[in-house]
């Protein structure tokens, strides 16, 4: 065998392990995640793409400040207590920045999720809800933590509302004080 094919069929195997890699980190992550809380319900948030009547879409860290304002004003918005889970990604067909968010809402009632939805909205910049839908079942909960996970497992960020913690991760509780009592895990360096 010549050095060039050994090279191709060497990347070639990497490239297998590199995936049953990712499959496994994303199967941990999104039972982690489905441990967790009682998710009952997951949204799509969007970026308008104007600011200030501009053509504006926020960076990442802007975005991730959004959408934690986002999920830790909910429970004022809502009357109930309601824990938040986001990933913050760029969209593979267009580019464009959005979160992925599931939430478990205490005692839901109908409504809520557009009471949740009007929050996100009326903030200048912001879009609106692209989907916005209640969870109901284990495998229906199941998948929609795995479709969160999958995206940032992929290079996203994920954001948790203030309330839901302290977190346990890897065996340590995860809190950094750097981020003013916020929890955010990013999936890159």
């Amino acid at each position: 065998m010549s050095g060039r094919a050994w090279r191709e069929r060497e990347n070639e195997e990497l490239r297998r392990i590199r995936r049953v890699q990712k499959g496994e980190s994303q199967e941990a992550l999104a039972g982690w995640l489905a441990e967790l809380r009682l998710w009952n319900a997951r949204q799509t948030l969007t970026f308008s793409g104007t600011f200030n009547g501009k053509e504006w879409l926020p960076s990442e860290q802007a975005a991730v400040r959004r959408v934690q304002r986002y999920l830790d004003g909910l429970t004022r918005a809502t009357g109930r207590t309601v824990f938040g889970v986001a990933g913050v990604e760029y969209g593979r067909k267009f580019g464009r920045i959005h979160a992925e968010v599931l939430l478990a809402i205490n005692e839901p009632y109908r409504g809520v999720l557009h009471a949740a939805s009007g929050t996100w909205e009326v903030i200048d910049g912001n879009g609106h809800v692209g989907r916005s839908r209640p969870v109901i079942g284990g495998g229906e909960r199941r998948e929609t933590v795995r479709y969160v996970t999958k995206y940032v497992t992929k290079g996203g960020v994920l954001v948790f509302s203030k309330n839901i913690g302290p977190l346990l991760l890897l065996g340590q509780e995860f809190a950094d004080p750097a981020l003013d009592g916020r929890r955010v895990v990013s999936s890159t360096p």
